[in-house]
């Protein structure tokens, strides 16, 4: 199937799903980045972001560690949450007190300690015989035109199968269509060097951290459930690509649909400069009559 967007990510894909006109904003027209970069505006960071961002990059340092046989210590892992936090917090030039930062140190820092005593992931941490590999999300697969971002963040052979791992330290709104992302880890893995190319061999796990906890989840993984979310992909970038035929007809963007609730705002890079600034609610009203007037005037 053709088609005009040459890539599918998770973070594309959650901000199509939350608000298409911040999507547009940011993958809608490349080719101008100069107009983008202005419709931009100064971006805003939330420290549980940053902190969730903190906890990633401390975990694959600590895998990268512990595939080398080097195992951490609470403290040291500590240590280097706060370091990423501070880091973070320098660049961003973010105003804070350091006992927040402290705060939610301790916070990621539990929650990796948590993780390493699930029953799912607590053999790597045990040393018991597994063949496993971590990855980072950066990376994409090439499956003919498109670059598909769906990078699994462990994996683990294990009673003669692949078991792909996603991790999410939060647990946030579900989203449409969850399962797809998660699916797609297994077209990841089919088209990576050094991977079986069967579905059968494959089995997905996710554990995501919700009520102080994580909890486990388990996706179906056979020929129809992988075939199924490679036509809702398809079906996605159609409709990602029907945005941008439409940004093309309206330029100013008016017209296009804003964020689904208020929380999806909150924390928004794109929001300083969007009608909805100063109020969801309000953008969408206003947005209403725009469309009730144009629609006499085209009478």
């Amino acid at each position: 199937m053709s088609t005009n967007i040459d890539h599918w990510s998770k973070t594309s894909f959650d901000l199509f799903c939350k608000c298409p006109r911040a999507w547009a904003v940011a993958y809608g027209n490349k080719k101008s980045s100069s107009a983008s970069a202005a419709r931009r505006g100064k971006p805003t960071h939330r420290l549980s972001d940053l902190a969730i961002r903190a906890a990633r990059r401390t975990l694959l340092e600590e895998l990268s560690d512990l595939y080398n046989n080097k195992r951490w210590t609470e403290p040291y892992t500590l240590r280097r949450i706060k370091a990423h936090m501070d880091e973070q917090v320098w660049t961003h030039r973010i105003r804070t007190d350091s006992l927040i930062i402290e705060g939610l140190a301790a916070q990621i820092s539990h929650r990796l300690k948590r993780l390493r005593q699930t029953d799912l992931l607590k053999p790597i941490w045990a040393r018991e015989p597994r063949r496993w590999a971590f990855f980072e999300r950066i990376n994409s697969i090439q499956i003919g035109g498109l670059d598909l971002y769906a990078t699994p963040d462990i994996v683990v052979y294990h009673q003669h199968k692949w078991t792909l791992f996603r991790l999410r330290f939060q647990s946030g709104h579900p989203l449409p269509s969850r399962d797809l992302e998660d699916a797609l880890m297994v077209h990841w893995a089919m088209h990576q060097r050094g991977l079986p190319d069967r579905v059968e061999d494959y089995r997905i796990r996710t554990l995501t951290w919700a009520g102080g906890e994580w909890i486990q989840g388990d996706v179906e993984t056979n020929s129809n459930s992988i075939r199924d979310a490679w036509m809702m992909l398809q079906h996605d970038l159609l409709e990602m690509n029907w945005m941008k035929r439409w940004m093309t007809a309206d330029p100013t963007m008016e017209s296009l649909p804003l964020a689904r609730r208020e929380s999806d705002c909150n924390g928004c890079r794109y929001r300083p400069s969007c009608p909805a600034s100063k109020g969801l609610k309000k953008a969408k009203k206003e947005q209403e009559m725009r469309q009730i007037k144009n629609s006499k005037v085209g009478d």
